[in-house]
């Protein structure tokens, strides 16, 4: 008998979605849906595959509930009263248990985003659809298919990655958008806003004028030895670093721009991103198939382990007076709530050009920067607080004075990997 109490309460129109039947489909229609899924995720069909029982687990589950649920109306329809049920009683189902909790873990809803519909053979209806333009789904997926957009996930050419195959996949209009609209694995949800149908409709024709890949591509992100539990979701569970990068470098400097200082504020920027972002590369993940328990095991490892990037923007300018130059170099911190502090800041100085002048605060030195071979004047600051401007002067002479400085401000503390250099600038000669 399928367990019909592990699964929480789903949508029906959903349940009919995955297994790819209306509504009015009978009892034999369906049971041979879920039996042509199960057969292809069987574990001994798939010995090589450690999550194929956790698929086939989720397929029974689904059936059972979908049956039951079925059952459970037309009885009442049948016999307010008596109900009789013409299979075994269904039970009303629980809510959440801790069973389905364990099944429900992050991890095995990384391994339902394979049940995704593109994986699932089309099936004949009448499609609404607008008609689809290969070669502008081309022109658009060039866009799309790099990174960090669709492609990350996808891979370049719709091969496949972290994400399933497209390209040759013949999914019909309404497959695809329902995989961007209501996706069924932990892939986000993307909205007209971002993808308009008419987009589906191009992007629909491009893949289905593709050959079928030969095998999946590899990940653009792998997770690194010995990462921690916060990271490893971010990566390979949840897919986040496919687009983000392994260490979230840009992800966590978006942060504090936007202001976030807590994991709720994280967990909406998440859950609904698009509120924030309404034409933003990324979509709105589902709170059932990316579990909050996950979110805050990486909130924990981008915020503290790694620690949030600050945001300071650099601007150099460039002001000449008789036979000198002075630069401007300008930093802004753009953080709404966080302070940068410990800043390196160096200003070069121009080859066959003399330092005359500095502006005072922080001015420690001009001296010999070996790595480059030229001489930089130093400033250091304690701190660079939420929203400040704050001006770096350096006014130099002679024969090279006119030939262009740049700049670099390095984190002295704390000094984590690939977090030193956090911005630099160039002057245009």
């Amino acid at each position: 008998m399928h367990d019909t109490t592990a699964a929480p309460a789903r949508d029906n129109q959903e349940l009919h979605d995955l297994f790819r039947v209306g509504k009015n489909a009978d009892e034999h229609e369906l049971a041979r849906a879920y039996l042509r899924l199960r057969q292809r995720y069987d574990p001994q069909a798939n010995p090589d595959d450690p999550l194929a029982p956790d698929i086939v687990r989720y397929l029974d589950t689904a059936y059972g509930r979908l049956v039951a649920s079925r059952r459970e109306a037309a009885n009442q329809q049948t016999n307010d009263a008596a109900r009789p049920s013409p299979g075994p009683p269904s039970r009303s189902p629980k809510r959440w248990s801790n069973r389905w909790q364990v099944f429900a873990s992050a991890v095995t809803f990384a391994t339902i985003a394979l049940l995704a519909v593109l994986f699932f053979s089309p099936v004949a209806r009448v499609s609404s659809a607008p008609a689809g333009d290969a070669a502008a789904g081309r022109t658009l997926w060039a866009t799309l298919g790099g990174s960090p957009y669709c492609g990350s996930c996808h891979g370049v050419n719709g091969e496949g990655a972290f994400g399933p195959d497209l390209a040759g996949r013949k999914v019909t209009f309404e497959q695809f958008r329902q995989q961007l609209r209501r996706p069924y694995g932990i892939m986000p949800a993307y909205t007209e806003q971002q993808v308009s149908d008419q987009q589906v409709a191009d992007l629909v024709a491009f893949f289905g004028s593709l050959p079928e890949a030969t095998q999946l591509g590899p990940w653009r992100v792998r997770v690194p030895d010995g990462a921690p539990l916060g990271q490893r979701l971010f990566i390979e569970t949840v897919g986040c670093g496919q687009c983000h990068g392994a260490t979230a470098d840009r992800q966590r400097q978006g942060e504090t721009r936007q202001g976030v200082t807590s994991l709720a504020q994280f967990a909406e920027l998440v859950y609904n991103h698009t509120g924030t972002f309404p034409t933003g590369r990324m979509g709105n993940y589902s709170r059932s198939r990316l579990p909050e328990q996950t979110l805050e095991a990486m909130w924990q490892w981008e915020s503290h382990d790694l620690g949030l990037r600050v945001p300071v923007v650099p601007t150099i300018t460039t002001a000449a007076s008789g036979g000198s130059v002075t630069y401007d170099l300008t930093l802004e911190n753009q953080a709404k709530a966080y302070a940068a502090g410990n800043l390196y800041i160096a200003l070069s100085v121009p080859i066959g050009a003399t330092v005359m002048s500095t502006s005072s605060y922080g001015f420690q030195r001009v001296e010999r920067y070996a790595a480059g071979g030229y001489d930089i004047a130093v400033w250091l600051t304690p701190q660079l607080a939420a929203s400040e401007k704050r001006t770096y002067s350096m006014t130099v002479s002679g024969t090279g004075a006119a030939g262009g400085s740049g700049a670099f401000v390095r984190w002295l503390s704390p000094t984590r990997a690939g977090d030193q250099v956090i911005v630099a600038a160039t002057a245009p000669r």
